[in-house]
């Protein structure tokens, strides 16, 4: 999952690249390509702070067993 976080930021930088280095609309475009095709980050990011929660969780002393809630259910219920 960090890999797919790495390759949005560096599809970001690629763009970024490509911006600063044309003078165009068709470059303005063309810079538009690489995060639209690689970053899809959000579920990523949702997925990886899930795990990261879930891991707390596991080395945190356990609750009351009804206010545990798991990792995959809290990360599903964000965002929509």
């Amino acid at each position: 999952r960090r890999a797919c976080l790495y390759v949005g930021s560096v599809a970001t930088m690629v763009g970024l690249a490509i911006l600063a280095g044309t003078d165009s609309i068709r470059g303005l475009w063309l810079s538009m390509i690489p995060g639209a095709l690689l970053q899809q980050n959000f579920s990523v990011t949702k997925a990886v702070l899930s795990d990261y929660h879930e891991a707390i969780g596991a080395a945190a002393p356990s609750k009351a067993e009804g206010e545990r809630q798991d990792a995959s259910a809290r990360a599903g219920s964000v965002g929509k």
